[in-house]
């Protein structure tokens, strides 16, 4: 197989969307969905202080099974507790 090095082409790819980036510009709500155990729950705390750190303008809402609603009210980046 022969090649012609004027038919191929390198297009640099493009870079993944991050917070700042004008995509991510209007968002005014996020949801993090976390209906599972205690551990999980607690695991994800620091990705929630990322994303309110993103974006401080954004509604912030956590969505947990009844039994840790009370919990999730008290972790001061979460806007709404949400139960399943």
């Amino acid at each position: 197989m022969e090649i012609h090095p004027e038919l191929v082409q390198v297009r640099p790819q493009p870079r993944p969307a991050t917070p700042g980036h004008p995509v991510y510009a209007d968002v005014r709500r996020l949801l993090v969905v976390r209906d599972d155990r205690l551990g999980d729950v607690t695991l994800t705390l620091p990705a929630i202080e990322w994303l309110k750190a993103a974006y401080p303008e954004a509604d912030l809402g956590l969505l947990v099974r009844p039994d840790l609603a009370s919990l999730a009210s008290m972790f001061v980046p979460v806007d709404t507790v949400l139960v399943t």
